[in-house]
């Protein structure tokens, strides 16, 4: 009595019959998911499709190989593939993970502002710090104030003399690629404005940082 194949030794005798050199695990995975995947088999004579091959390997891929799903705010996910062969003794497949790690780096710089003889006047007696990030602006006031329509229409100015400057400086990116996020804040709880009659400011900035992954 024939002894019954087992299901790995099925697939082995199809991967012969069908010619495949190796087959590819294509995926992208992060915030806590499996995402997109697609399978590939290559044969000597090309690429080709196979229920069986292609159902059998989106199965067993997940307990031959680690993967790195779950997002933390500082590492988002990795892509990359896997290439499965049939090894030298034909009696296994191996799995040969390769991929990038995507991370969210933050980096800080700092700003110097030039202020007018009027705007330091202003901020030294009244403003106490600010912060903000790409879409929002806030002064901290020492105290109470009452702002007259001409207080409001200098202070709109302000803002947008700082966000220019903060905006159009380009920090001296080490590794990575700057992306569009960033937050800001004075450097001390007073805000102070130094000799040459600047205010500093603090800027962080969202890096994605691409690395080699595990395997």
């Amino acid at each position: 009595m024939e002894k019954q194949k087992t299901q790995v030794e099925t697939i082995i005798a199809l991967w012969k019959q069908l010619e495949i050199t190796n087959v590819n695990f294509n995926f992208n995975c992060g915030g806590d998911n499996m995402n997109d995947t697609d399978i590939t088999i290559h044969t000597k004579n090309g690429e080709i499709t196979n229920d069986v091959i292609h159902d059998y390997f989106d199965v067993v891929v997940y307990d031959k190989v680690e993967f790195y799903v779950n997002s933390d705010g500082h590492y988002q996910g990795e892509f990359g593939v896997v290439e499965i062969t049939l090894e030298d003794d034909d009696d296994d497949f191996s799995y040969s993970k390769s991929a990038e790690s995507e991370w969210t780096e933050q980096q800080s710089d700092n700003v110097c502002i030039k202020l007018t003889s009027e705007e330091q006047a202003f901020v030294s007696k009244n403003i106490l710090n600010l912060n903000g990030d790409e879409s929002n602006f806030s002064f901290v006031f020492k105290g109470d104030i009452f702002l007259s329509d001409k207080d409001e229409e200098f202070l709109a100015e302000l803002e947008t003399k700082i966000l220019v400057e903060i905006r159009d400086n380009e920090p001296n990116i080490e590794e990575g690629e700057l992306q569009d996020y960033y937050s800001f804040n004075t450097t001390e709880n007073d805000l102070t404005i130094n000799e040459e009659g600047e205010i500093e400011v603090d800027v962080n900035y969202s890096v994605t940082v691409y690395r080699d992954s595990e395997s």
